[in-house]
């Protein structure tokens, strides 16, 4: 089983070299940091709307979600949130793990789709690996992870009130437990998650 690793503080360096690398030979870093050369018109936009082709009218199944995705592999894997780590299916994407559609208690609905690699990206252009700054992202719009993502901005997405930005700050920078690292560290800090929350 393929599992995302949970977020923590410590290991948040860690875990943006991984994903780099697991990008490499098919994706690179421009001069600004952000992953960049895969086109536009393959990424899956997370919108206020939808999550690439996933809408809040979507039924949770793994026949859904393949159908959705045709020709791409989809997979049970462990992903984790703030709070807790669940099951979610995740797409794949040239064998990398591009979207996790997180479902409810019950395996009936989504309530949650994140954006984990370079083929995605957020309501205004995010790309994972873009830092705070080139994000355009204001402080005001943030609050600071309580657990397993202690300290890491927790930002809503200019433009869409159910799309979270997830930053970390690397080691030694995160803030304590509910609270955000300095604006220094905020600044340089790197998009690693857009999750959409579906409205209903």
């Amino acid at each position: 089983m393929i599992m995302n690793l949970r977020f923590r503080p410590a290991y948040g360096a860690a875990l943006i070299a991984l994903l780099l690398a697991s990008c490499a030979g098919q994706t690179s870093l421009d001069g600004s940091g952000a992953i960049s050369n895969a086109p536009a018109s393959s990424l899956y936009t997370l919108t206020a709307a939808s999550a690439g082709p996933i809408t809040s009218a979507t039924a949770y199944g793994s026949g859904t979600i393949k159908s959705l995705f045709p020709g791409r592999r989809t997979q049970a894997v462990q992903i984790a949130d703030d709070e807790r780590t669940v099951y979610a299916l995740a797409v794949f994407e040239d064998g990398l793990q591009t979207i996790a559609v997180e479902p409810n208690n019950t395996n009936s609905a989504i309530v949650a789709v994140h954006g984990l690699g370079p083929g995605v990206a957020g309501p205004q252009g995010e790309r994972i690996g873009m830092t705070f700054d080139e994000v355009g992202m204001s402080s005001s719009r943030c609050h600071a992870g309580q657990q397993l993502w202690a300290g890491m901005p927790i930002c809503t997405a200019n433009g869409a009130q159910n799309v979270t930005l997830v930053f970390d700050p690397g080691p030694g920078n995160a803030g304590k437990p509910g609270q955000l690292p300095s604006r220094g560290a905020i600044g340089k800090s790197k998009l690693t998650r857009i999750v959409w929350t579906p409205v209903r």
